[in-house]
């Protein structure tokens, strides 16, 4: 990969997927909206038990994000998951 990469694009996208997968819970409005802008590594699930008085939650991996009280909150997190480090 780090000799040919432009070889092995879709090892890259499987590795990226892999390191930083990320799920937002939310009602299916929330998902409609969300899903016109490009989140590649990002899951949507309709909830329906979410915490009191917030919007939907951003998790990425086992950790979950606090509860995003509104939409741009929602989304701020949705946009922070995807930075990606190298090391």
């Amino acid at each position: 990969m780090k000799q040919s990469p432009q070889a092995c694009p879709s090892l890259f996208i499987a590795l990226d997927w892999y390191r930083n997968q990320t799920l937002v819970r939310t009602s299916e409005a929330e998902i409609s909206s969300l899903i016109t802008q490009y989140f590649p590594t990002t899951i949507y699930k309709v909830e329906a038990d979410l915490p009191k008085n917030s919007v939907g939650l951003v998790c990425q991996g086992l950790i979950c994000k606090k509860p995003s009280l509104n939409k741009q909150e929602l989304l701020e997190h949705l946009e922070q998951t995807q930075n990606r480090w190298t090391k």
